[in-house]
């Protein structure tokens, strides 16, 4: 199927679309205008699903991204969906926190703290006998710089030490095995945003969050939200990850914004507790 790239792709147009791919007449759709030419998005199944065309508009491959439900566009940019919250945070040019700004961000998704509670301290109201001051104390005042980063395996003992009365702490490592991208995949269906840890070769290795993916004939390829870079406006993520789960070699997997080879090894999945397992 193929639009003309001078027809404008309106609602109607787009549920047409998605009924000729068996879906029938939709509701909830909306255009996104990014980069890399036009999106449709629908909601579905607890997740976003968007259809990609190429730059003139036309419809030639459908391709089905799936990000987590939890964001939303808006004016204010990418922010918690019902919330005014923004949920990119940058980190500044001479630490080594990444582990830690996309832990934040990943507590920021879950509604667990505000992104308030992160980039407006105010010292006389941290209170070190709760979790959340507990948990502001640890990573933004004792380990606040991480000059030397942090191993994912490290960060989810620290993080279940101050604040495990809130969250629930999944670690998954390269070890695992082929479980190791299922359970990634397993945890963005399942709408909960996931922390990644990659190496580099011959560097220091960093430290993003997962927010979506879309399945190829190479693997999967990861949207990502980098707090080592800025996030354009009007765009869900900053950063890309191709992981080619059909290579045997150590760095199998692309890092687009910085177009190096990579291997992605340790996973972290947090998920808010219910109040009813909270003390």
């Amino acid at each position: 199927m193929r639009k003309n790239a001078s027809e404008e792709l309106d609602e109607n147009s787009t549920c047409s679309i998605l009924e000729h791919m068996g879906e029938g007449k939709q509701t909830g759709v909306e255009r996104v205008i990014c980069e890399i030419g036009i999106i449709l998005r629908k909601r579905k199944a607890n997740r976003n699903t968007f259809f990609v065309f190429d730059e003139d508009g036309a419809i030639n491959i459908f391709t089905m991204i799936h990000v987590i439900e939890r964001l939303q566009l808006t004016d204010n940019g990418l922010v918690i969906k019902g919330t005014k919250q923004e949920v990119h945070l940058q980190q500044g040019a001479m630490d080594g926190a990444c582990a830690v700004y996309s832990m934040m961000m990943c507590l920021i998704i879950i509604r667990s703290i505000h992104r308030n509670d992160v980039v407006t301290l105010e010292d006389e109201k941290i209170k070190g006998n709760t979790s959340k001051g507990r948990l502001i104390k640890t990573f933004l005042y004792h380990n606040g710089f991480v000059r030397g980063g942090y191993y994912l395996s490290d960060l989810r003992d620290e993080l279940l030490h101050s604040y495990k009365q809130n969250v629930h702490v999944d670690y998954y490592s390269i070890e695992d095995g082929y479980d190791f991208i299922a359970n990634i995949i397993n945890a963005l269906d399942n709408n909960d945003p996931v922390e990644l840890a990659f190496q580099r070769k011959g560097k220091s290795g960093h430290a993003v969050v997962a927010i979506g993916y879309e399945k190829n004939s190479n693997g999967v390829l990861l949207y990502i939200l980098d707090p080592g870079y800025p996030i354009p406006f009007g765009q869900y993520w900053n950063n890309l990850i191709q992981i080619n789960t059909n290579s045997t070699c150590k760095y199998n997997a692309l890092n687009f914004i910085e177009k190096e080879k990579i291997q992605v090894d340790e996973a972290l999945v947090i998920k808010k507790k219910s109040k009813k397992h909270c003390r």
